[in-house]
């Protein structure tokens, strides 16, 4: 069997990291060939640019005809969120044969037009032009509902919450499949390096960890906000990507928050760490905190539960489906901040009970791997192809003969 991918081309990104660890997995199986979406935007401003980018997104689905079947990462960006802009529908258009998609998160609607009236004109008539080319004159929105999804054959979720909203946009129940996020392996040769000089740097303090990039929806000023009411020696340690000035803007927001609150000297960002060296930078942490306000089968908890940390998180639907699989993790409400301290401060004085959890998250990883994954996904991907031509037999033998 031959799988062509289409995954983010991004770097660092949870999305095109997520893929090369299932494609080791499924190397196993099946012959896999990944393609790295473009990166970078191309405005409407450039028509002709834009143009050339379209040619770009059509060339690379267009190689699909080549194989028996395409796995596509719906990451949230295609060039862009405005019509015209967006790649999407042209990408699926030139798209050949079963498509089992993965879907991370709800595709983003559409910008609304902006600026100056001839600006809008300008606008308008290049969305016109972009809904002739792709020969369907629906707008994005309607599209993505009525389309998009019926493109796929299957579609792969990792939160409950997508699946049941995939269902009412009108995706039958039998093509959606949600299963746990995988947990990734990491690496058995591990440098400690960059750990033991974070241990000697925080020395005598205890730390908190806060994985994954920072972004607003994670509510992580709520972690900062509780830090006057926890022992001075509580520290918490952001690790993860910070850079783009989205989150660079986020990043500056919480320290000046930890400034007007006086804990300036209790938060520290670090950025990204190597994967060789963040079992050994996880584990210096006490306690895990994840004060988040969305999640959708988050891969930041992976990481954390691949490194054995126990973890205090937010009573969202998605980390209680992670407790009834078993997790590691100690629910609070968010919207009390009295219980996020309690939470915490009660993880910190419990050593026992930081080490059950630990035990848990070992026994989760066990169950729930990127092996696993990739078994799936080729057991889905082989009865889409055989499906096939049973389907096309049927649709034939449905015709009225003139």
């Amino acid at each position: 069997m031959r799988l062509i991918a289409y995954s983010s081309g991004a770097w660092p990104c949870g999305i095109a990291d997520y893929h090369a660890k299932l494609a080791q997995s499924l190397a196993a199986r099946l012959h896999c060939d990944t393609i790295a979406l473009p990166t970078g935007t191309v405005y409407r401003d450039h028509p002709r640019a834009l143009l050339r980018r379209r040619r770009e997104y059509t060339g690379l689905a267009a190689r699909s005809a080549g194989y028996d079947a395409s796995l596509l990462h719906l990451v949230t960006q295609w060039n862009g969120s405005r019509a015209g802009e967006n790649m999407l529908p042209a990408f699926l258009n030139h798209l050949r044969g079963p498509l089992f998609m993965l879907v991370h998160e709800w595709p983003p609607s559409m910008d609304p037009e902006s600026g100056s009236g001839p600006r809008r004109v300008v606008a308008n008539a290049t969305e016109m032009a972009s809904r002739l080319l792709e020969r369907g004159g629906l707008a994005y929105d309607a599209w993505l509902q009525r389309r998009l999804f019926a493109r796929a054959e299957h579609i792969l979720v990792h939160a409950e919450a997508l699946r049941d909203r995939l269902i009412a946009a009108g995706v039958p129940p039998h093509r959606v499949t949600f299963c746990i996020h995988p947990v990734p392996e990491l690496p058995q040769e591990r440098d400690v390096t960059y750990a033991r000089s974070l241990r000697q740097r925080f020395a005598g303090r205890r730390l908190i960890v806060l994985f994954g990039f920072p972004h607003p929806r994670k509510s992580l000023e709520l972690a900062v906000q509780a830090l006057p009411d926890l022992p001075s020696d509580v520290m918490l340690l952001f690790v993860g990507g910070v850079d783009g000035a989205f989150r660079q803007q986020y990043v500056r927001s919480l320290l000046d928050l930890a400034d007007r609150l006086a804990v300036r000297d209790r938060v520290e960002f670090v950025g990204e760490v190597p994967e060789t060296s963040l079992a050994a930078t996880l584990s210096l942490a006490e306690l895990a905190l994840a004060p988040f306000s969305y999640a959708t089968g988050s891969g930041s908890f992976a990481y954390l539960m691949a490194a054995n940390v126990p973890i205090a998180a937010s009573a969202l639907p998605e980390h209680q489906t992670l407790v009834r699989e078993g997790a590691g993790i100690v629910l609070f409400d968010r919207s009390d901040p009295a219980a996020l301290v309690d939470t915490v401060q009660g993880l910190l004085n419990d050593a026992d009970r930081r080490y059950a959890l630990a035990a848990q998250n070992r026994a989760f990883v066990n169950r729930h791997t990127f092996s696993n994954l990739a078994g799936m996904v080729h057991g889905q991907v082989s009865d889409m192809i055989r499906a096939r031509p049973q389907e096309r037999a049927q649709q034939r033998s449905a015709v009225t003969p003139l």
